[in-house]
């Protein structure tokens, strides 16, 4: 066909984990605080204060196994349970052509990040089942986002009328002045590369030929510091006399931004140092939550909390050429259904200690199977709850177990009538660095599932899951799939 064709289907599952571990601690004596030291593979994270309770957020799931509303951990003897979630459901797509509120919303953004000032991005969201087509509301060239922090006021960066952003994929502006994430994974490269390979600035690593994951670089940039508390909109016009709440599509703040630049009062919690940290909506439903205030609709996390940042997690950033998230044609089941969910093979409890994992680690281990009618060149796992450093014990009913996704290793598993099956691991993506494990919106690479070597339709691989244990109490363990379909013979 002379260029490659990428179809792209959103493809998602969400899998829960509810449990108290239950760990042996003979012999093991009431630790006392540590500084934090410098280990191979994990940091020892200082003690933090009361954080507030998050509310479960509506599931809004019609799925094989589980629907209804997110229940929180319940305390059950032994392995913890586990179940699936369904289908996704969100804003209806735009009725002729014409955009409307919260269907393409703000959905992850940082002002500065480890890098500096500079090192800052953000991320749009089509929050619909169906592609949408950048259509101003004025007849002016496209969209704007723009920042105000009630001094300075302007636009961030444009995107065109007549880009399109498929349905529930990402569009990523940031400042390449200061982005840090750009070598983040995001969906198919090429398989023969047409051409020399991009020319791009450090720290940016050219990516993508020869079948290998591209590189999560930004669609929009913009060349100067964005100041901190800024509040940052999405309107649907490039003419800054139009930007009003008749054109916005959204907009995030903090409690110090103007009004048509936040929703709701606003973030209270501005990071002011250089942390490795994201605002991201909260996903736990398995979608980004929008209800018009942002102060419970974002979560704050960092790679290694402490004052500013208090719960472990990851940024994500997602551009328009990254895997979609989507859970109606890809089907996770138990590795070996004959036997309970709580048994081996399906999940293992092994109580010896490594990295990140002081208290042991917890597998789970279920198979995949690609419903999507394409072969799937891209699979990974990203993480929407779980229980973590920082989870408040509240959320518990007590003491929140504190558990972190870890790279898992390929191997063997044995199933109820003795068959030997393969096992595949995946592997905690980076950049960023996470030394202490992946926390909240962390994912996890199947990296085997390549362009050149996809799962075909109606195949199915088994996956390892591995958590480490820090702490033991009662968790909770949700991921969606995020997916890219390919069809590596067309050129």
């Amino acid at each position: 066909m002379g260029r490659t064709v990428r179809l792209c289907v959103v493809i998602s599952l969400a899998m829960m984990c509810l449990a108290v571990l239950e760990v042996s601690v003979l012999a093991k004596k009431k630790r006392k605080p540590r500084r934090a030291k410098t280990v191979a593979a994990r940091i020892v994270l200082p003690n933090i204060a009361v954080v507030p309770q998050i509310a479960p957020q509506a599931n809004v799931s019609t799925g094989n196994i589980q629907s209804g509303s997110q229940p929180g951990p319940e305390r059950v003897t032994g392995i913890p349970e586990s179940s699936l979630k369904g289908s996704q459901v969100g804003a209806p797509p735009p009725a002729n052509g014409i955009i409307q509120a919260g269907q393409v919303i703000i959905s992850e953004l940082r002002l500065r990040g480890p890098a500096g000032a500079e090192d800052e991005f953000v991320e749009l969201y089509n929050n619909t089942d169906a592609a949408i087509v950048v259509a101003s509301l004025d007849a002016t060239g496209g969209w704007t986002v723009a920042i105000s922090n009630g001094q300075i006021t302007g636009p961030l960066f444009t995107v065109p009328n007549g880009t399109i952003i498929p349905a529930r994929g990402h569009l990523l502006g940031a400042n390449p002045n200061g982005y840090s994430l750009c070598n983040y994974p995001s969906g198919n490269g090429t398989l023969i590369p047409t051409g020399p390979a991009p020319t791009v600035a450090a720290p940016c690593v050219s990516n993508g030929v020869g079948g290998t994951f591209s590189h999560t670089t930004p669609d929009r940039t913009w060349d100067f510091d964005v100041p901190d508390g800024s509040g940052v909109a999405l309107f649907a016009s490039t003419n800054g006399t139009n930007f009003t709440a008749g054109t916005r599509l959204d907009a995030v703040g903090f409690t110090t931004s103007p009004a048509l630049y936040k929703e709701g009062s606003g973030i209270a919690s501005i990071v002011t140092a250089n942390l490795e940290h994201t605002y991201y909506r909260d996903l736990r439903s398995s979608k980004p939550r929008d209800t018009a205030d942002n102060a419970a609709d974002f979560l704050l996390v960092g790679t290694a909390p402490g004052i500013q940042v208090t719960q472990l997690g990851a940024p994500g950033p997602e551009n328009l050429a990254s895997p979609i998230v989507n859970n109606t044609t890809i089907l996770g089941t138990l590795i070996d259904p004959a036997v309970p969910g709580t048994s081996v093979p399906n999940r293992e409890r092994n109580l010896t200690p490594e990295p990140n994992g002081d208290f042991g680690t917890l597998l789970f281990r279920h198979t995949i199977t690609n419903n999507t009618g394409q072969p799937v060149s891209r699979l990974r796992f990203r993480v929407i709850n779980i229980t973590t450093f920082g989870t408040p014990g509240a959320e518990c009913g007590g003491i929140c177990a504190d558990v972190r996704a870890l790279t898992s290793q390929d191997g063997t598993a044995t199933l109820s009538n003795q068959q030997v099956v393969q096992v595949r691991g995946v592997r905690l993506e980076q950049p960023p660095e996470q030394p202490a494990g992946g926390g909240y919106n962390a994912s996890l690479s199947a990296d085997f599932i390549t362009l050149p070597t996809p799962l075909p339709p109606g195949q199915s691989v088994n996956i390892v899951f591995k958590l480490g244990v820090m702490r033991p109490g009662a968790f909770r363990f949700f991921m969606n799939i995020e997916a890219q379909n390919g069809i590596a013979q067309q050129f």
